[in-house]
């Protein structure tokens, strides 16, 4: 199966609340997530994964599983922390 074969509407993406911080690079930014059990995660995400609205930073992410009080999602890239891209933060 080719790119541009795959259908990546049906992927379910939202955007997260995250801090953020000027990256190495011009085109990434320094990123850290806040997970469900208060504890916190880094990285370095592209620039393009992230926007601003009304003074806060959100991060483009793969929804896998919402619950009542948290989601589960899959991260654009590993987290220094946990050397995974999965994580569970709060709604």
């Amino acid at each position: 199966m080719s790119d541009s074969e795959i259908n990546t509407n049906a992927i379910p993406c939202t955007y997260i609340n995250v801090e953020t911080s000027e990256g190495m690079f011009s085109t990434e930014c320094a990123v850290i997530i806040e997970l469900i059990n208060g504890d916190k995660i880094s990285l370095f995400a592209d620039k393009e994964l992230l926007i601003e609205k009304n003074g806060q930073w959100l991060l483009k992410v793969t929804e896998v599983k919402k619950n009542s009080n948290s989601q589960i999602i899959l991260l654009p890239v590993e987290a220094f922390e946990t050397s995974t891209r999965w994580a569970e933060v709060a709604l």
